[in-house]
């Protein structure tokens, strides 16, 4: 389960790792759940104990890397055209994907996860999803793990997982409720 939370949707960065924070105990405890961290800049937030590794940075390799993350997540506009120099210094790399064409990409620059989007349409944003069908496309040729995102409910997971999806990702619902509360209802979800 990979929680997003968002600087801007959160007020500011610093309600955000305020958010990051509390899910702390539970990432300690279930090493199911993961987070990436957007919209906070060149500011490195107080994130607490949690767990290095499994905290990514949304954006370049070589800030997230300045700003002492082990692990980045790759929205399309800053993937690398080429493999990324810093791989080697990154435990983990994510990378935003919407077609087999941006998957392949992706692994080809040292992705290690595929962030496919959205699968349904998302209740954030405008437009209507790409589906189950293209889920399951995706991940019978892409190679890496994906992850489905975008208007995934806890209800929605199974869906997901039989699709082929490795996991899931949501943001919205983390910026409307209690972050633990919703963390835990998507990890009842998984297997």
């Amino acid at each position: 389960m990979l929680a997003i939370l968002d600087a801007e949707r959160s007020g500011s960065a610093r309600r955000a790792a305020h958010r990051a924070r509390a899910l702390g105990p539970l990432m300690g405890d279930d090493e199911r759940l993961w987070l990436q961290i957007r919209g906070c800049g060149r500011a490195r937030l107080d994130l607490g104990a949690l767990p290095p590794d499994r905290v990514l940075h949304n954006g370049p390799s070589a800030r997230a890397l300045e700003l002492g993350y082990r692990a980045v997540h790759w929205p399309e506009r800053v993937r690398p055209g080429a493999p990324c120099p810093h791989r080697r210094s990154l435990t983990w790399v994510s990378a935003a994907v919407h077609d087999l064409e941006g998957a392949r990409a992706a692994a080809f620059v040292g992705a290690d996860i595929l962030v496919f989007a959205p699968v349904f349409a998302p209740r954030g944003k405008g437009g209507s999803g790409r589906g189950l069908d293209a889920l399951a496309r995706l991940c019978a040729q892409a190679g890496r793990p994906v992850v489905a995102l975008g208007g995934i409910s806890p209800e929605r997971v199974g869906d997901c997982l039989a699709a082929g999806a490795a996991g899931v990702a949501a943001l919205s619902p983390f910026h409307r409720g209690d972050p633990v509360e919703v963390a835990r209802a998507y990890l009842e979800a998984l297997p």
